[in-house]
């Protein structure tokens, strides 16, 4: 079965929620089912937090597969020096 990520824009009080639920679902002996979900505020922390760039990384890693830990780092780590040849390194502090 495939893993799936939800990602959604809405108040932390939603992730409390859902922690409230599962831990009320044990408290009663039922099954509680693993749920992965990326709550961001609002749409200004979604857009920092998913930049172009996160989106080409994740693009990637969904279409490359299921991996371990190592070959994930090492993935990440290729893409990464692939980028940086490619693209100049500028100053942070780049004043006139």
């Amino acid at each position: 079965m495939a893993r799936v990520l939800e990602i959604r824009v809405g108040p932390p009080g939603d992730a409390l929620d859902r922690f409230e639920a599962a831990w009320n679902r044990v408290a009663e002996g039922r099954k509680v089912s693993p749920l992965r979900v990326l709550t961001l505020q609002d749409l200004p922390s979604f857009t920092r937090t998913l930049t172009p760039a996160r989106w080409v990384i994740l693009e990637r890693l969904k279409s490359a597969g299921p991996c371990s830990i190592y070959e994930l780092a090492k993935r990440l780590d290729a893409w990464r020096e692939r980028q940086s040849e490619q693209v100049p390194e500028t100053p942070v502090d780049s004043k006139p």
